[in-house]
């Protein structure tokens, strides 16, 4: 995936001529090649760590495609910083090494690669650094939010296709919320059960626990209630009582054809004139 994510020259190229695309290439090497100089330089002073006399060289710069921007990784962590020497920001704050940023062709994330489940993954975030909050969550007596222990990065990046219906619910359903609202993807299937809102326990005497509810969960541009409020999928379909017996599965199929579709696969074919056949005509 990441070896996908590049500036596209390729298409510069294509308009422009080779010996303007070597020129536009040095001009960009050059400018990122100072940019590199100028962070080597101020990271004396970033966060007030004193590295005068180890000095750590910023590691694998990667351009941004609309090349005002550059990420890179330096001390473990991403940062990004303007082409001309701006700010500096960082991206990530974790114990783990994240290494190797790659801005995405429409630069709006960057995918990096991190230790912090262990062995080497790729992950991927928003360029500015921030989280996509899928949801807005209000626990008990509380304001509008999202808990903490659920922000997560994304580490599959590749196209996705979610299955849902009826029998779904929950965290099923906010799954599938989210995967729209994102628009991470399709939604295939039929609408979810409507039973969305995070519970604990609380002890009763001599009768046991009873479950209470404390947080609910709402959709982050119409700001609606999950709760009775179903995911409807973009592909709605319904299986008929006696095909899954058959092993006749019409969710699954349309759900592989869309993910077909998504990566150019099952893309239809047109039917092509010729040249000779129009003058025939």
């Amino acid at each position: 995936m990441v070896s996908e994510w590049h500036i596209p020259f390729k298409k510069y190229e294509r308009k422009q001529g080779k010996n303007e695309m070597h020129r536009w290439n040095r001009i960009v090497n050059w400018r990122v090649f100072c940019v590199y100089l100028f962070l080597v330089s101020s990271f004396q002073k970033v966060e007030g760590k004193d590295v005068t006399n180890a000095v750590r060289l910023v590691d694998r710069p990667a351009l941004s495609p609309d090349g005002g921007k550059i990420a890179f990784a330096w001390s473990g962590e991403i940062w990004t910083a303007s082409i001309d020497g701006g700010r500096l920001t960082r991206l990530t704050n974790n114990p783990a090494n994240d290494s190797q940023p790659l801005f995405s062709p429409d630069g709006e994330r960057i995918a990096f690669v991190s230790t912090r489940t262990g062995s080497p993954q790729i992950f991927v975030m928003q360029s500015d650094g921030a989280l996509p909050k899928h949801a807005i969550t209000v626990p008990r007596g509380g304001s509008q939010g999202y808990p903490h222990d659920r922000i997560v990065y994304a580490s599959w990046a590749k196209p996705i296709i979610v299955l849902c219906n009826q029998n779904s619910y929950s965290n099923a359903e906010i799954f599938s919320h989210a995967v729209k609202s994102l628009k991470r993807g399709k939604v295939v299937g039929v609408q979810t059960a409507g039973g969305v809102v995070s519970t604990g326990s609380a002890g009763v005497n001599d009768v046991g626990r009873l479950r209470t509810p404390f947080r609910g969960w709402f959709l982050p541009d119409s700001g609606q209630d999950m709760e009775l409020n179903g995911c409807v999928p973009d592909a709605i379909v319904w299986p008929k009582p006696t095909e899954l017996p058959m092993g006749i599965d019409r969710q699954l199929d349309k759900a592989v054809e869309l993910l077909l579709l998504e990566v150019g696969q099952g893309t239809p074919t047109k039917e092509l004139i010729y040249a000779t056949q129009r003058a025939a005509k």
